[in-house]
């Protein structure tokens, strides 16, 4: 009897750590969870997931449901990033940013895997850790990255398109990263931008060109756009990503890339 009575007084606190756990379960964003003050801690072989509407506070950025086919409710990369991987892999990490001004290596710099790229531990403090990231947690970033911009352009529907300034079928922006639709207004813009009107809405087609364009971007003043070689803010093809008026660096892009774990939390 008396160690019967010791049970029952246990008995709700054992309910409470039980309750807490499950409530916990429930609501962290990561398939390794573990509970940490004010942030989830992703252990070096997790693979954030991307927040959706359910998982944030209120007035919180979130990604569309249809953006899991970067990252995957498991924590998987999902085809979208796949492309995204492929392409950075693509590319020679011996190339160096001088010698990407000539036209034969520029298809071959490898920009996304720059140690020193700017904006991302100076402002606007895209990703303090950034220099710290080995090869694999550079890439995933990338993914959640590209995955933001897709959720503010298209919200990841990679048949969005559209009306264009004057209603022209051929004016009008379309797929994953609004890119023109008529040839010859990309075609410079990338060796993967000179596809035809028919691909537009090809996935694939439209990462590597939306990854050339942002590649051209990182080189900076090295680039075609003559650039500060930042991702924002700067004179970017996509206006969201552009420097402008009472407005924060980064729009509704910046706010969820800032969502990437990695950058401010433990690696």
């Amino acid at each position: 009897m008396k160690y019967l009575g010791a049970l029952l007084l246990l008995l709700p606190n054992l309910l409470r750590a039980q309750h807490l756990e499950k409530h916990i379960e429930q609501f962290s964003l990561f398939s390794n969870r573990q509970w940490q003050t004010d942030y989830i801690v992703c252990s070096n072989d997790t693979i954030p997931v991307l927040p959706l509407k359910k998982d944030v506070e209120k007035d919180e950025p979130y990604f569309d449901p249809r953006c899991k086919k970067f990252i995957n409710t498991s924590g998987e990369i999902g085809p979208y990033g796949k492309y995204i991987e492929e392409y950075i892999e693509s590319k020679n990490p011996e190339i160096n940013s001088e010698e990407a001004k000539k036209d034969d290596n520029k298809k071959l710099y490898n920009a996304f895997m720059k140690g020193d790229l700017p904006g991302m531990v100076n402002i606007p403090n895209i990703c303090p850790n950034w220099k710290l990231f080995k090869k694999e947690k550079k890439i995933l970033f990338w993914v959640w990255t590209f995955a933001s911009m897709a959720n503010a352009e298209s919200s990841c529907n990679s048949n969005a398109e559209t009306s264009g300034s004057t209603g022209e079928a051929t004016e009008r922006s379309s797929g994953l990263y609004q890119l023109n639709k008529l040839r010859a207004n990309r075609k410079w813009r990338g060796v993967n931008c000179k596809f035809s009107e028919e691909e537009i809405f090809n996935p694939k087609v439209n990462t590597f060109c939306a990854l050339d364009i942002m590649s051209e971007q990182l080189l900076g003043k090295h680039g075609m756009y003559n650039a500060n070689g930042k991702i924002y803010p700067t004179n970017s093809y996509w206006k969201k990503l552009r420097v402008r008026r009472g407005r924060k660096p980064g729009g509704s892009i910046g706010k969820l890339m800032k969502k990437f774990p990695f950058c401010r939390g433990p690696l």
